[in-house]
């Protein structure tokens, strides 16, 4: 009973240092996180005044509603690995880069990345090439691997010889308890081509078509379509394609239309990037995580509370002062940890 007691009153008094003595936080405020790596990746924000490439996480208010566009850049390394921005999530989802929205009230977003493992220094980067004729139609990669918990990219190829793409419909199917498609938002047009409609027919086919009567092309490679999957589980997953039609823009078939299956193996299991002062792993820092590591240190068992994530002042034990600063940093007070 005391230890709840000295709870209660610990918030009380963190409450009026918080908002007795220091200025209300804005009412037009914006948190950029990153996950899903633990590269430096640096997200550029601009919008009113404020332009900033090397601050991780962003924390800034705002006196009135601003529009804001965020730019998410990916990060190589010396091996030829590479984190890629995959989606933005959390207040806005999108899969927009850059992403363009109005601050309104207190917004939160998490910028997701997927690890790309090195090409082997053994052999150059080929350019793609077609796998067979007029027709044909491939993912790219053919083969590739992801860490369960991860979101991954394939992309569409198209070889349409000299005629150009006017219309296509196509379905394609996994095993569902390996990889799922994030959404019908995952699917997006790629750089050579359209996209008219998304069914998600079940769990592990989705229906994809497009047209564009003036067409696009012609091209043995044509970037058509970029799928985003959530790797799920552990395994092998066959990526198989049906080409139901494809036309150029007078409706005649193009080529001999030929699907080219691609394979994903999924390698279990992806170690979440820590984010400090996030004790719920919600991927957000808010009051929570401060009541939470103030039951924490009072001896309380909050359910799901990640104490590696709460000793934000890295002299190695949890206390009421991560508790405060966890609280600081959330009204925005302070914009960084030890």
């Amino acid at each position: 009973m005391k230890k709840i007691v000295f709870c209660i009153l610990f918030l009380c008094t963190l409450s009026g240092f918080l908002f007795a003595q220091s200025p209300p936080p804005p009412d037009y405020y914006l948190q950029v996180f990153k996950s899903g790596v633990s590269s430096p990746v640096m997200v550029a924000l601009e919008g009113g005044s404020i332009h900033s490439t090397n601050e991780y996480p962003i924390s800034v208010g705002f006196s009135v509603p601003t529009t804001v566009t965020l730019t998410a850049l990916n990060y190589e390394y010396p091996d030829g690995a590479a984190d890629v921005f995959m989606r933005w999530d959390g207040d806005i989802t999108s899969y927009d880069n850059p992403v363009t929205f109005d601050v309104n009230g207190r917004l939160s977003l998490t910028a997701m990345y997927a690890h790309g493992d090195p090409t082997p220094t053994s052999m150059p980067t080929p350019m793609p090439t077609p796998f067979a004729g007029a027709g044909s139609v491939r993912f790219s990669p053919l083969t590739l691997s992801a860490d369960s918990g991860s979101i991954f990219a394939v992309e569409l190829l198209g070889n349409t010889g000299e005629q150009l793409l006017g219309s296509y419909s196509f379905d394609v199917q996994f095993n569902a308890s390996i990889i799922q498609l994030v959404n019908e938002y995952g699917v997006v047009a790629g750089a050579d081509g359209f996209l008219t409609s998304v069914d998600l027919v079940s769990n592990d086919k989705v229906s994809i078509s497009g047209t564009d009567t003036t067409g696009t092309g012609p091209g043995e490679n044509l970037h058509i379509l970029t799928l985003h999957f959530n790797a799920i589980g552990s395994g092998t997953s066959i990526l198989s394609l049906t080409i139901n039609s494809l036309e150029d823009e007078t409706s005649a078939t193009i080529g001999t239309p030929t699907a080219i299956n691609g394979t994903v193996t999924v390698v279990c299991c992806m170690t979440p990037t820590p984010l400090p002062g996030d004790v719920n792993n919600d991927n957000t820092i808010d009051i929570v995580d401060a009541l939470l590591t103030a039951q924490f240190y009072v001896g309380l068992t909050p359910s799901g509370f990640a104490a590696s994530n709460a000793d934000v002042n890295c002299d190695g034990g949890v206390d009421i002062i991560d508790a405060l600063l966890i609280a600081q940093y959330y009204v925005g007070l302070i914009d960084v940890f030890c």
